[in-house]
């Protein structure tokens, strides 16, 4: 189940940002998302067990939505945890007056790039050597958002 998530949730979401990330958000980091305006996060709990399993943060600028972060814990992966939180976050991006939505990802993460195609996405540009810890090129993703998107959330 899908819901705004609040501080309650840091110290699970920095287990998630470790285990997923080679350079991971700082709980600095993360706090300063929840005190921003233009942030939103969405996290997706286990309705059971009520753990969180995974997480979105997105910046409404203007017209313009930013995947800022996107991470699944690995055993909740492939269960469509992540196509539902993207689905949620561009849904409520469109209501409030998004026309795109922008992302990077690493040009080797084929499970994030399958997602990302698979929802729409497609290249603007890359940015040369975006990562570090492997040092990396990031592709910008880009997506106009319509009615779909509404419908899907």
């Amino acid at each position: 189940m899908i819901v705004k998530v609040d501080r309650k949730c840091l110290e699970d979401m920095l287990k998630i940002e470790r285990e997923c990330f080679s350079e991971p958000w700082t709980r600095s980091m993360f706090v300063g998302e929840f005190e921003s305006q233009a942030s939103r996060i969405w996290g997706w709990v286990d309705a059971e067990e009520k753990t969180l399993l995974g997480y979105l943060v997105g910046w409404l600028v203007f017209e313009e939505f930013h995947i800022a972060n996107l991470a699944v814990r690995t055993e909740a992966r492939r269960k469509g945890i992540a196509k539902s939180l993207l689905a949620h976050a561009l849904g409520w991006a469109l209501e409030h007056g998004a026309e795109r939505s922008l992302l990077e990802v690493r040009a080797s993460n084929e499970a994030a790039l399958s997602l990302y195609r698979a929802e729409g996405f497609s290249l603007l540009s890359v940015r040369p050597h975006y990562y570090r810890f492997p040092t990396e090129d990031a592709l910008v993703l880009h997506k106009r958002l319509c009615q779909e998107e509404r419908r899907q959330a």
